[in-house]
């Protein structure tokens, strides 16, 4: 399973369920948690999209992640073998975000 999180909301892919996550304050401690809660899940990768600083943080696990920008190349692999993409492609169409 991927897991993507969009700005304050989160998509798990495969069952459709959205949870948005909190704005007032905790936002980086409910982002936090609601890693955890995906892993604990049973995701094996989680891509937190942050569009105005045009970065994706990518998790392998609750506590380990790296963060991709501008012509870094990013992908789903190994869960998606052969999905990758250049993060400003992204970014240059802000009608996709």
């Amino acid at each position: 399973m991927i897991i993507i999180i969009l700005h304050y909301a989160i998509r798990l892919f495969g069952n459709g369920t959205v949870r948005a996550l909190n704005k007032n304050g905790r936002g980086r401690s409910c982002l936090s948690r609601m890693i955890f809660v995906c892993f604990d899940g049973g995701a094996q990768l989680v891509r937190h999209i942050a569009p105005k600083r045009e970065k994706i943080h990518a998790y392998t696990s609750p506590d380990e992640s790296t963060v991709f920008k501008g012509l870094q190349t990013i992908t789903a692999a190994p869960v998606i073998p052969g999905l990758q993409f250049v993060v400003a492609d992204l970014f240059a169409d802000a009608s996709l975000l």
